[in-house]
């Protein structure tokens, strides 16, 4: 019923391509999309990888804390979903995320004891995520818009995890589009493709 082209995109998928848009087309990269809910997009030589059945990437649903009781919205428990989406930090400030980073970084003990927690999950994904693609890894999402000024501690929580070398500071970034990432995706995907045709 709409009159004019329609493309459909997959949000995880083109937060990631405005990250990876500028870059080689050599990168190779996970896209962290750590929002109300979390996924991810996989990057292998700038090409998304989508997987045999179009589901690669759904990282919110890999078991990271098998003894949790708490209810994904998919129905299983101990999902990185539940441990991850941003309510579990902003629940403290009232849904207010940015709040709870002002809090953060003012020293506040219960945010800090959350932030706590909510690394030790997210350095456990990104540890699996490093060993299984040995590539860099954007965390994006709301998340990611704030993560610049204490994304030490995740250096730090995943180097203790590495076998390898300990420095994720080379792989690990906080992402570029700060805000409206998929937006800006998805109007690059359709940029893109002019680019190409010319």
């Amino acid at each position: 019923y709409i009159p004019y082209p329609v493309r459909l995109y997959h949000d995880s998928e083109t937060a990631g391509f405005a990250e990876v848009w500028r870059a080689s087309d050599e990168t190779n990269m996970i896209y962290l999309s750590l929002n109300s809910s979390v996924g991810s997009s996989v990057y292998a030589k700038g090409r998304l990888y989508s997987g045999d059945n179009h589901r690669a990437g759904e990282l919110g649903h890999v078991v990271v804390e098998p003894r949790s009781t708490k209810r994904c919205y998919c129905g299983r428990t101990g999902c990185l979903d539940t441990v991850c989406n941003t309510s579990v930090l902003d629940s403290y400030t009232g849904g207010n995320l940015q709040q709870f980073f002002t809090l953060l970084s003012l020293g506040d003990a219960d945010a800090q004891k959350l932030w706590d927690t909510y690394t030790d999950h997210l350095a456990v994904a990104i540890h699996n995520l490093r060993m299984l693609f040995d590539c860099s890894i954007v965390i994006g999402g709301y998340i990611g818009a704030y993560v610049g000024s204490f994304i030490e501690d995740i250096y730090q929580k995943v180097d203790s995890r590495s076998i390898f070398t300990p420095f994720s500071r080379t792989y690990i970034f906080p992402c570029r589009f700060k805000v409206e990432a998929t937006a800006a995706g998805a109007a690059l995907r359709v940029l893109d493709q002019f680019i190409n045709t010319l």
